[in-house]
């Protein structure tokens, strides 16, 4: 897979960026009852919905799931050799984006259809799951934190026992 290339994150900014994307997850699951985050609880309800035979809810599901989608391939072609010409800093055409859909969803009045909060937010959290993979060379997700917490773990316990600094250190993240 191609990648954005990135300058290394710090752990303030590592956790800043988890906050945001458990934020979104949370607000968009209380606001409309639709993960706009992790895809996989989006699968499930539309299983669910699909199952118990409410095609047009579980088509509705489908909308965020589509959005992710279309955010992770924007960010891996913009990853790939032949656009670094075209597209001179990829990161910050990544982060502008991200900043201005969401500041236009937080503009939005109350009474606003939720697939245009609900999709959007999918496409904004696929940019940045995308793009920030890495915390201090250390594997990272700002989005789910089951991966992070077995990635510790799994750290953690190759440091008790074969004391590895890098384990230690990647556990202490």
């Amino acid at each position: 897979m191609a990648t954005i290339h990135r300058r290394p994150d710090t752990l303030t900014v590592g956790e800043l960026l988890a906050v945001v994307g458990g934020f979104l997850d949370a607000y968009t699951f209380v606001r409309h009852n639709v993960f706009a985050n992790l895809q996989s609880g989006n699968v499930v309800l539309f299983c669910v919905e699909a199952t118990a035979r409410h095609w047009h809810r579980a088509i509705l599901l489908l909308l965020p799931i589509v959005a992710f989608s279309i955010g992770v391939l924007l960010v891996d072609v913009l990853g790939l050799p032949h656009m670094e010409p075209r597209v001179r800093r990829p990161l910050r055409l990544v982060l502008t984006i991200q900043i201005a859909l969401l500041a236009a969803i937080a503009a939005l009045p109350d009474d606003a259809p939720e697939q245009v909060t609900t999709v959007t937010v999918a496409f904004v959290t696929a940019l940045h799951f995308s793009t920030f993979t890495t915390l201090r060379g250390a594997p990272y997700t700002t989005l789910a934190e089951s991966g992070n917490l077995q990635k510790g773990i799994v750290a953690a316990r190759t440091w008790l026992s074969a004391r590895e600094p890098a384990a230690k250190r990647h556990a202490g993240q």
